[in-house]
């Protein structure tokens, strides 16, 4: 049993940045003020001929369309009376593939999620809560490991990091798009930077946060709970 407890906390310690990563993940994807923050920022309605309410809708039919079943995004635009189709073909294919990303996300964010919360409820009631709180410390340690490795990767060459991750995410080429196609226009590589970025301060946040309440908590501890038999 307590092989198989050790072995448990192990686990919650290299799942806790898993989960801190599809949590950060899923928040920006969703985060409606952030797609205006930078559509705003990166003078968007310049490069598209949007208007800022339709960049409004658009953002929000993105992060509809990743919580909806739909199988295809469909980006219309009133021009002169007439509906207009933004994406091409071969973009709403690239977005099917990025869909399913963002479902994989979700699911290894809630997979973990059960996983912390179930153990932690076990922790809980077994009065192993010492031990739980130091495997969220290791966690966090671990996350902030990872951070700091990732973050010098992306500095030295964010255009590396950007095009290895595509190779690695998609299987297909359909993510090499036109300068003219839309998705380009509303999403440059500059977005992506400051999505990574936020991201980040969400992980990096996170992972202090509990790995110094967790710290605190075991230091408060008596000696003898560290290790009970």
């Amino acid at each position: 049993m307590k092989v198989l407890f050790n072995i448990g906390r192990v686990l919650l310690s290299l799942i806790w940045p898993f989960f801190l990563l599809t949590l950060g993940i899923a928040i920006v994807a969703n985060a409606l003020w952030f797609y205006e923050a930078e559509f705003k920022k990166l003078d968007v309605i310049s490069r598209t001929g949007l208007e800022e309410e339709e960049l409004r809708e658009v953002a929000s039919e993105f992060i509809n369309y990743f919580k909806s079943d739909e199988e295809n995004l469909e980006l219309t635009v009133i021009r002169d009376g007439e509906p207009v189709e933004l994406l091409t073909e071969r973009e709403i294919l690239h977005m099917k593939d990025v869909k399913a990303l963002i479902r994989l996300d979700y699911a290894v964010l809630l997979g973990s999620g059960i996983y912390l919360i179930g153990f932690g409820l076990f922790c809980f009631f077994k009065k192993r809560r010492n031990e739980l709180a130091m495997s969220f410390v290791w966690g966090s340690v671990l996350t902030i490991a990872l951070i700091i490795f990732l973050g010098l990767a992306v500095a030295t060459s964010f255009d590396w990091f950007f095009m290895n991750l595509h190779l690695i995410s998609f299987s297909n080429d359909l993510w090499l798009l036109s300068p003219q196609d839309y998705l380009i226009r509303l999403f440059p590589e500059t977005f992506f930077r400051d999505a990574s970025l936020l991201v980040t301060v969400i992980i990096a946040g996170l992972a202090v946060l509990v790995g110094v309440l967790g710290a605190l908590y075991s230091s408060k501890r008596p000696r003898g709970i560290l290790s009970p038999q």
